[in-house]
């Protein structure tokens, strides 16, 4: 299976620990030249990056989010990791975005320990984005090639844009 080319070039050519709270575990580096390890902590630490820290934009359907986690959609872990962070417990609140996003989504996405490196976090990500049932129907449609997935999200966002255009701040 050929790998898909994944454009990293936006992602700072740094370690983006500083970037979202100055969280106290080791981000891997994340440039446009990244070599995929297919890993769920590699995977993990590049959704992270681009999700963030804290956002609650008004036409987020989710709701509030932290580290992507949204209140709408997982309210009790997104209360735990908010009253972690109030606490001034960081490290907590990484370990439970972490616990999140392993067993509610890759560990939910099916074949995802048999896909490359690129579709895994593909995949990984739609789930996050999308939900695990659309992520599973995406799999099974595309064959689990990466740029095939790419494309089916791309068609994904724009028919959700084309319902509600307040949703093309949030095209990826």
């Amino acid at each position: 299976s050929r790998e898909a080319h994944i454009d990293f070039s936006g992602f700072p050519a740094k370690d983006f620990s500083g970037n979202w709270n100055k969280l106290s575990f080791k981000p891997a580096k994340i440039d446009k030249n990244i070599v995929l390890d297919g890993s769920f902590n590699q995977a993990f630490q590049i959704v992270l990056a681009s999700e963030g820290g804290f956002a609650n934009h008004r036409a987020d359907r989710g709701g509030a989010t932290i580290y992507g986690i949204a209140s709408k959609s997982n309210p009790k872990e997104y209360d735990m990791i908010m009253h972690q962070l109030a606490r001034g417990d960081k490290e907590g609140a990484m370990q439970t975005t972490m616990s999140v996003y392993k067993t509610k989504y890759w560990d939910q996405v099916s074949g995802i320990d048999k896909m490359s490196p690129s579709a895994r976090l593909v995949a990984f990500d739609a789930a996050i984005n999308h939900g695990v049932g659309f992520t599973n129907k995406m799999v099974k449609l595309t064959g689990a090639d990466a740029d095939a997935m790419i494309d089916y999200r791309s068609q994904k966002y724009a028919s959700i844009i084309e319902r509600d255009a307040s949703q093309a701040v949030f095209e990826k």
